[in-house]
Formats: structure tokens, C-alpha cells, sequence
């Protein structure tokens, strides 16, 4: 029991990760792309493929690009017409590509749109703007769709609380914290592939902390109840720190102001 509720836990730290990174990629590509081929840049032929020939029918990944933008449009026209009652409501671009399944930026950083008509070797660098794992537009584009394909294999499995360290070769509790620990450092990689300043926002505002923090043994073993608390006898302003119904924020002044949470169980 204490195992799954540490992984509760754990998907809840690393919801946040994952968020971002869904959330920094489709807004990175809908930023380099709107301006050269206009709202709604994915419609009728404004998306030229590799591959592309009269008559021939288009490639897995193109199909699918395609059929995620009429989903999440009909998705999107559909709430707008229940939050506000109005029968026939065109959603804006913006709420269909909040709409988009993960899926879609994963089909949009296909090869096909890898050629001298295409999007990729004009735009590419608009929309990764940290350091590349290579010189190759080629090499990049496949280390970043090869990271949203792994990605976001990995939420389905965290947004349904499914137990997130399972995987091939994890025998013990070290084995999934190494593990799990490998998909952050991963996703963080790839937010910081796109765009730097969104990956030190995590770091500094902690979420990045926080979700290396339940990823680990010693939080394994306080789920589980096989870690001894900390004896604490309160006096004088730490009586401040301790409440029956609320957390308290801590500030420890050392070689660096550090800040910690301090709430009840």
C-alpha cells in the first residue's frame, strides 16, 4: 500500500514535467509556423510532405497529423457550443490546438516534412532554440520526435496512475527510482531543447526539485512507513513552523537562502 501511494504521488510530480512539456512544444511550433503559413497553418495543402505524389495517398504520419487537427477542432467546437450555448461555434486557432492529442507534435516532427518545400529546414531552429545534440537538422529532428514518442508513451501511463516505474529490468526500489529518474532527466532535456528559459522556470520554481525529490528511495520507504521521523522540540519562532491545518513556508539562512514547506500529515 505504501508502494502505491508514493506512486500516486509520484505521477502527481510528474504531471507537471510532462504538462510543460506538451505544453512548450505545440506552442513552440504554433509560434515558428502561424506567422509563415498563417492561422490554421495544418489545413489543405499549406503542409508540404517528402513524399507527396498526384493521386497517391499520403503517409501514416501525414494522415494522422491531419486527422488529429479535425478531431481536436470538432473537440474544440463541441465545448464551445456547451460552455456557451451557441449552436455552430467556430473555435479560434488557439482553442484547437490547445485541443491537440500529445500525438500530433510527434507526427508534425515526421521526416516528411523534412525537405527544401517543406517546413522543417526553414523553421526548425525557430522552434528548438537551446543546443542541439547535433549540427544535423536531420539528427535533431529525430532526437526530438523519438522524445515526444517516449514521452508521451510514458504519460499515458501517469495520467491514469498506473504505476510509472514499471518497466523491463526494475527488480527493487533502486531499479525504479534509476528508472524514473531517467524519463525526468529526459523530459527535461527535451523542454530545454525547445527553449532554455522554460526549462530554468521549472528549475527555479522547484517543480523539477519536487518531482526528483519523490523520485527517490527515501521517499519509497516514508510512504511505506520504514523511516523514523525527526524528534523536534519547538521553541520560539519554530512554534510558527507547526499547524494543525495548514502548510508554512520556512526560510533557512545558511551559505544560501533555502526555502522549505512544512505541513501536517
Amino acid at each position: 500500500m505504501g508502494a502505491y501511494y508514493w506512486n500516486i504521488a509520484l505521477c502527481s510530480a510528474l504531471y507537471n514535467l510532462i504538462t510543460a512539456a506538451e505544453v512548450t512544444v505545440r506552442n513552440s511550433v504554433d509560434v515558428a509556423l502561424q506567422p509563415a503559413l498563417g492561422t490554421r497553418w495544418w489545413s489543405g495543402s499549406k503542409l508540404h510532405y517528402k513524399s507527396y505524389a498526384a493521386g497517391a495517398s499520403a503517409p501514416d504520419p501525414v494522415k494522422k497529423l491531419k486527422d488529429n487537427f479535425a478531431s481536436a477542432h470538432r473537440s474544440a467546437k463541441k465545448e464551445k457550443e456547451k460552455r456557451y450555448g451557441i449552436i455552430g461555434a467556430t473555435p479560434s486557432h488557439h482553442e484547437v490546438i490547445a485541443k491537440t492529442d500529445f500525438s500530433t507534435w510527434e507526427y508534425i516532427l515526421d521526416e516528411e516534412f523534412l525537405c527544401p518545400v517543406s517546413i522543417w529546414p526553414k523553421h526548425l531552429r525557430k522552434v528548438f532554440r537551446g543546443t542541439w545534440p547535433s549540427p544535423s537538422d536531420k539528427v535533431t529532428l529525430r532526437t526530438a520526435r523519438e522524445a515526444v514518442a517516449d514521452i508521451r508513451l510514458f504519460r499515458n501511463r501517469v495520467h491514469h496512475n498506473e504505476p510509472a516505474w514499471k518497466a523491463h529490468g526494475v527488480l527493487n526500489a533502486e531499479d525504479a527510482v534509476q528508472y524514473v529518474q531517467g524519463k525526468i532527466l529526459k523530459i527535461f532535456n527535451f523542454i530545454e531543447l525547445i527553449e532554455p528559459s522554460k526549462a530554468d522556470v521549472l528549475r527555479r520554481s522547484g517543480v523539477l526539485a519536487h518531482a526528483n525529490r519523490i523520485a527517490s528511495v527515501a521517499e519509497i520507504r516514508r510512504y511505506q512507513k520504514q523511516s523514523a521521523p525527526l524528534n523536534i522540540k519547538p521553541k520560539g519562532k519554530m512554534m510558527k513552523l507547526f499547524s494543525d491545518d495548514e502548510a508554512t513556508v520556512a526560510v533557512v539562512r545558511g551559505r544560501t537562502k533555502r526555502l522549505f514547506i512544512v505541513q501536517p500529515l
